[in-house]
């Protein structure tokens, strides 16, 4: 004997109540099937369930964010979630149930499962995905905290880089000039140190020892805030990619539609996002808002250093000193500098150009990509932008695709104050957009072609 999904039906309250009131202090009851029977993932049983019965008619408990109260002939059952599985149990004043009762939960089971079947033949239905927006967050903190290390280590060793510089100035005094600035021309060149120099100036020695050791560094922060910018970049992609996987239109599930959103470009996803996507009550960006031209500026920026079109730089001596901050400044003597020519303008507080980045670029393009995810979060529809505002951070991400272009998230308990702060903040650009406590800090780009 079998038994179609259809053919159970829903405890009503009233007996649900009687159940109770029967059972002295509390409804007992207990586990029949559990861990996820089939290996189906419990969003897959929330959708089947969802769309037999309507939603839950009792309140969860402890550890599960759903519950399924079932009536048979031979008693109670329940169908739940629990620590990230679902079971299958009865309710009663038993300690254990009766051989009818199990009967009854293994026919439940077996149609429970033949549903579940049905839509894992559907595409795309939903489950347990790696959030990419989240994953590419963590790389950028992590690369920007190994990052602020290294910048507080090289800013005490210029001043001690410093020091000894002026000391070198001081034993070249009566010394040939010209020797020395083809020694050091050299040393740029080449890296290398002759014994004859290392003799007669052992303080040149040392500094050399020490430029050489903050010129790794300085490569080393400077990879570090390339790998933290580009990430910063996938993130963005990572979030757009997320919504269109969540809240993408059924209509648009086929291969014609999904070759064609293979080729729109990243802007493109974001103002067509409530044109494709489900779930929006307007679209979040339009051409016309600043924070849509600031972040095709970052985009752009990515795109020149992705297709290695970096600005003209030119080298030249030149009898003047310059700003270590705005200038490369090579240890010549006073009277000669070695200095890069940058020609670029700042966009909306960003770079125009990598070899002008800093951390500051980074913390401007995060907080972008952040002012983005409210602005899409405010343009959702109430009953997905609560579940999504907490999910759309977590590493992993738990949904299935009901039908009628609905997405459905697994719900734990959350502060709704948590969401409601996320969406008071500012999408403008404003003063707290340009306000950066970090010490801002610039790698030396040049060493890159030097090193």
């Amino acid at each position: 004997m079998s038994k179609k999904l259809s053919d159970f039906r829903l405890a009503n309250e009233k007996e649900i109540e009687d159940l109770r009131l029967s059972s002295g202090i509390g409804i007992e009851g207990g586990a029949i099937f559990r861990g996820s029977p089939g290996g189906i993932n419990r969003m897959v049983i929330f959708r089947i369930m969802y769309e037999t019965f309507g939603p839950p008619n009792t309140e969860p408990g402890d550890k599960s964010t759903w519950e399924w109260v079932i009536y048979t002939q031979a008693g109670f059952l329940t169908v739940y979630d629990f620590k990230g599985s679902w079971s299958i149990g009865y309710l009663g004043n038993r300690y254990e149930p009766s051989d009818e009762l199990l009967a009854e939960a293994s026919l439940l089971r077996d149609a429970i499962l033949e549903e579940a079947n049905k839509v894992l033949k559907e595409p795309n239905v939903g489950g347990e995905i790696w959030n990419p927006y989240a994953l590419h967050r963590l790389c950028v903190e992590n690369l920007m905290n190994q990052a602020k290390q290294i910048a507080y280590n090289l800013k005490n060793l210029e001043k001690e880089s410093e020091e000894l510089k002026n000391k070198v100035f001081q034993s070249v005094e009566n010394s040939d000039i010209n020797r020395l600035i083809e020694d050091l021309i050299k040393k740029v060149e080449s890296s290398l140190e002759d014994k004859k120099k290392e003799d007669n100036l052992p303080e040149l020695s040392e500094y050399y020892k020490l430029v050489s050791r903050e010129e790794k560094m300085q490569i080393t922060l400077l990879s570090l805030y390339i790998a933290a910018f580009m990430c910063t970049y996938l993130s963005l992609e990572g979030f757009v990619n997320l919504v269109y996987t969540l809240f993408l239109k059924d209509k648009y599930r086929n291969d014609n539609y999904e070759n064609q959103l293979k080729k729109e470009t990243l802007l493109g996803k974001i103002l067509k996002m409530d044109e494709y996507c489900h779930s929006f009550k307007h679209p979040p960006l339009s051409e016309k808002d600043e924070l849509f031209a600031a972040i095709q500026h970052f985009i752009n920026i990515v795109e020149l250093f992705k297709n290695t079109n970096l600005i003209d730089i030119s080298f030249e001596l030149v009898n003047e000193s310059f700003d270590l901050k705005s200038d490369i400044d090579l240890p010549l003597p006073s009277e000669f500098s070695v200095k890069i020519k940058i020609k670029s303008e700042r966009k909306y507080g960003l770079l125009s150009d990598i070899i002008e980045l800093s951390n500051f670029d980074i913390i401007l393009a995060n907080r972008l990509i952040r002012k983005l995810i409210v602005r899409v979060l405010k343009a959702m529809e109430d009953e997905i932008k609560y579940p999504f505002a907490i999910w759309h951070s977590n590493m992993w991400i738990e949904y299935i695709r009901m039908k009628s272009d609905k997405t459905h998230f697994a719900i734990y308990d959350f502060p709704k104050s948590t969401v409601e702060s996320i969406l008071r903040e500012s999408t403008e650009l404003d003063q707290d957009y340009f306000k950066v406590n970090d010490e801002v800090y610039m790698p030396f780009f040049y060493l890159l072609w030097l090193s």
